[in-house]
């Protein structure tokens, strides 16, 4: 259970992140607010980082957790 606080902190600093790149990279063209107008590059950052905060990190702490459960079962079993 160590691993939740880790991705509870991951999660909001993710947040602050893209709150913070958000406000200073918004634009406003034509009465329309463009998100992230001013630079692909934190788009790509920012794509990145969701990346493996929102898929690969849970997806391997997962599989570490499943196989662990499945080790102490064969464990027990044999």
């Amino acid at each position: 259970m160590a691993y939740v606080p880790v991705l509870l902190a991951n999660w909001l600093v993710f947040l602050l992140i893209d709150m913070l790149m958000a406000g200073l990279s918004t634009d406003i063209v034509d009465g329309v607010c463009l998100l992230y107008a001013n630079s692909s590059g934190v788009q790509q950052a920012l794509g990145y980082y969701s990346f493996f905060v929102v898929y690969l990190l849970p997806l391997a702490l997962m599989t570490f957790c499943y196989s662990r459960i499945v080790s102490k079962l064969r464990t027990k079993v044999g």
